[in-house]
């Protein structure tokens, strides 16, 4: 059985560890052995990642360990293909890839270099512009994460294929037939590069006689203080949280409209997933890869970041809208695994 491995920190519920794993299921659903490695076993997907494929625990505290075992794991298992999907850990794929020409090696980007906090623009210049030429293909998962990408490397335009994140619909559908849009949602970290004080700042601004609620799914190190934010605005009766749920689909379907406050994307999942549930979407001009999945006024509206009062006018002009689950859900159709699962294979047969 032919075997891809996928490299990632850790399965924490991020954007980029879930798709990650949707890719891996897509890969097993085509008769490939996937093995999923990580540099520690962290986070909340760990479960469901050893429960459908073979996950290798790399035991790497520190990065510079990173080589010499994914090296030994290289030779010893000589998978078909790797797939990276951070980028130091898509530099050190790069160089182990030396003593394994013959493996695919795809690095995938999922963020625009320019606004990525954890690595200076001008370090990623030079890295990718070297480092990455060692590579099979560079994956960008959206139209803006690809210009960025070449507007921040030279040489490597041949490297650069543009492949969206696979994402699942649900398994079954059940469409919200809500004249009057009323139940929030915003889903994903609760962390700084995702602002959800935001959403809490501009929900405030609304009138409370529309009886509008708010839900955030998901966790992260902003929960304690977004919770006593909301007691400081007295939302408590409107606003509630609740926490990592590992499901997603099996909640979505109860809310309305969901809203995405981001200050940086690269291809934001949970929009792909809120049209497939029929919900209406509201994101912050985050990114182009917005722009791949938003027809601003068709089946969703696009707000300046970081601006609450168009995120509050854009949630009033939404709420009696109307809006068809079924046609939602069919402007997300490119994204479905099938399509994109065949991107990787022919790459690998080229």
């Amino acid at each position: 059985m032919t075997k891809v491995a996928i490299l990632l920190s850790g399965l924490r519920f991020g954007g980029a560890e879930r798709v990650s794993l949707n890719l891996a299921k897509a890969f097993k659903e085509k008769g490939y052995q996937v093995d999923i490695l990580v540099l520690k076993k962290t986070g909340e997907l760990i479960e469901s990642a050893e429960n459908d494929f073979n996950l290798i625990n790399l035991e790497c505290d520190k990065t510079f360990k990173l080589p010499i075992k994914l090296l030994k794991y290289i030779l010893k298992e000589s998978p078909k293909a790797l797939i990276s999907t951070f980028w130091k850990l898509s530099l050190i794929s790069c160089l182990v890839r030396i003593f394994k020409p013959s493996m695919y090696l795809f690095c995938v980007e999922h963020t625009t270099p320019s606004k990525a906090i954890f690595i200076p623009t001008y370090l990623f210049f030079i890295t990718s512009s070297l480092f990455y030429q060692l590579s099979s293909k560079v994956i960008c998962v959206s139209t803006g994460v690809l210009n960025d990408v070449k507007k921040h490397s030279v040489c490597l335009k041949r490297k650069l294929s543009l492949i969206h994140n696979p994402v699942y619909p649900p398994k079954t559908t059940s469409f919200s037939d809500n004249k009057q849009k009323t139940k929030l949602l915003w889903c994903g970290r609760l962390d700084d590069p995702k602002n959800p004080e935001l959403m809490i700042n501009s929900i405030d601004l609304i009138d409370k006689n529309l009886g509008l609620s708010l839900t955030f799914i998901g966790d992260g190190p902003q929960m304690n203080s977004l919770k006593k934010l909301t007691k400081e605005k007295r939302l408590d009766d409107s606003v509630n949280f609740k926490g990592y749920v590992e499901d997603v689909y099996s909640k979505i379907f109860n809310y309305d409209i969901l809203i995405l406050t981001s200050d940086r994307e690269g291809l934001p999942t949970v929009l792909v997933e809120a049209l497939y549930s029929g919900l209406y979407v509201i994101s912050t001009d985050c990114s182009l890869g917005v722009h791949d999945i938003i027809q601003d006024g068709v089946n969703g509206m696009i707000v300046p970041c970081g601006d609450k009062l168009s995120l509050k006018n854009a949630i009033i002009e939404s709420i009696g809208k109307k809006c068809d689950g079924s046609f939602q859900s069919n402007t997300a159709k490119k994204f479905l695994p099938e399509f994109v699962i065949e991107e990787y294979i022919s790459l690998m047969s080229s």
